[in-house]
């Protein structure tokens, strides 16, 4: 019986790691409300990805199909660990001292070119304030858009004078998830290119042979005739 040869296997996506980028600050608008110090902090210790591992997509849009031409919605990437940290921010033409959330992701090829194409990108977070009934905060995605108004204050407290009915309830993973007001972030990739020769052993030992080793003959030309 003659086999059908198997399909070449998918080769792996190509992540490439952010360092930490601020994705929320205390006192910005969610929904019509205003992320408290509290959910910050909550969501910084409690996040783990064996628990639930929140992704990056384009504007809260979770695709049903693979990302690709067909479709510029689904995943960008994956949340790797949060972390908070104080920050000073400019408050009505004054600078106060806030509590701010970071993020550390992995990102897929498409969003590393959307980066490296200097677009100005904005985040969104989504949040859970009761995750699994546990009564705190977990953070269950982050868009990236480069169009802030899509997720503005303006669009947000018209989609929470809706309620349920508001054109951005059916993106939330629950129905008592938040949104937050897209905010101007800058991405910052690390270059993780293994170097074959960290502690420089390799050059060392390169050079000495390149002392030792005899020039090689010249062979003089032939002479004119």
């Amino acid at each position: 019986m003659n086999r059908s040869p198997s399909a070449p296997a998918s080769p792996e996506p190509v992540m490439t790691k952010s360092k930490f980028f601020r994705v929320a600050v205390e006192g910005a608008t969610v929904d019509g409300r205003t992320i408290d110090r509290k959910w910050l902090e909550e969501m910084a210790a409690t996040y783990n990805r064996a628990t639930y591992a929140a992704r990056v997509n384009l504007e809260h849009i979770r695709g049903l199909v693979p990302l690709g031409v067909q479709s510029p919605f689904g995943s960008y990437g994956d949340i790797l660990s949060l972390k908070t940290d104080m920050i000073d921010i400019d408050i009505g033409g004054k600078t106060e001292k806030r509590l701010a959330l970071f993020a550390e992701i992995e990102a897929l090829e498409p969003l590393v070119a959307l980066i490296r194409k200097g677009q100005k990108l904005y985040t969104s977070i989504e949040v859970n304030p009761n995750f699994a009934a546990t009564g705190k905060a977990y953070l269950m995605g982050l868009a990236v858009t480069d169009t802030p108004a899509s997720l503005g204050t303006e669009m947000l407290e018209f989609s929470a004078k809706l309620g349920a009915n508001s054109p951005l309830e059916r993106f939330k993973q629950q129905p008592g998830n938040h949104f937050s007001v897209a905010a101007e972030t800058q991405i910052d990739l690390i270059d993780d290119a293994p170097n074959a020769d960290p502690t420089g052993i390799l050059a060392s030992i390169a050079g000495l042979f390149n002392r030792f080793t005899p020039p090689a003959p010249v062979t003089p030309p032939a002479p004119a005739q």
